[in-house]
């Protein structure tokens, strides 16, 4: 399973639930799921694990809207706004 396969899974999970999680309870989630960053470590701070949600949401706003804004809708920061996601309305 890929990064971005994962967290549209706990995004589309978090909808249909309506609630949503901080960015650093998904980053210990996919650093349990086995996860790891560029160099093979597990995710250590949100700064790193946010730049891949960014990446993901790139991705998913040109094949699956949709689905992006649900990853920027449920994975938050502790004001509860996609705070990874500068560019986000």
């Amino acid at each position: 399973m890929s990064l971005l396969s994962f967290l549209t899974g706990v995004s589309q999970t978090l909808s249909v639930k309506g609630s949503s999680l901080t960015i650093g309870e998904v980053r210990e989630m996919a650093n349990t799921a086995g996860f790891r960053n560029n160099k093979g470590l597990p995710y250590s701070s949100n700064r790193g694990f946010g730049r891949s949600l960014s990446l993901t949401f790139d991705k998913l706003e040109i094949s699956n809207p949709a689905s992006a804004k649900k990853l920027a809708d449920t994975i938050v920061g502790t004001d509860g706004k996609p705070a990874w996601l500068k560019k986000y309305k």
